[in-house]
C-alpha cells in the first residue's frame, strides 16, 4: 500500500516538474493571461495546450507587430 503511494506521489512530482512547470513559464512568457496557466495544471488541457500554442498567434507577437507598424511577420 506505501510503495503504490509513493510511486503515485513520484509521477505526480515528475508531471509537475517535467510538464506543468516549463509550460507555465512558457505561456507567461509567450504573454497570455493567467487563466491559460491555470489551465496547464489539467492534464489533458495541459497537453493539447502545446499544440495550440504552436498554432495561435501570440501575445508578444501581436505587440511586436504593433510596435513595428506592419502587418507582416518574418
Amino acid at each position: 500500500m506505501l510503495g503504490m503511494w509513493l510511486a503515485e506521489l513520484i509521477v505526480v512530482l515528475l508531471y509537475i516538474v517535467l510538464g506543468v512547470i516549463p509550460l507555465w513559464r512558457l505561456v507567461g512568457k509567450a504573454g497570455f493571461s493567467t487563466s491559460w496557466k491555470v489551465m496547464t495544471l489539467m492534464p489533458i488541457v495541459g497537453a493539447l495546450m502545446v499544440h495550440v500554442l504552436a498554432f495561435v498567434e501570440w501575445p508578444i507577437e501581436q505587440e511586436l507587430k504593433s510596435l513595428r507598424g506592419s502587418g507582416h511577420s518574418r
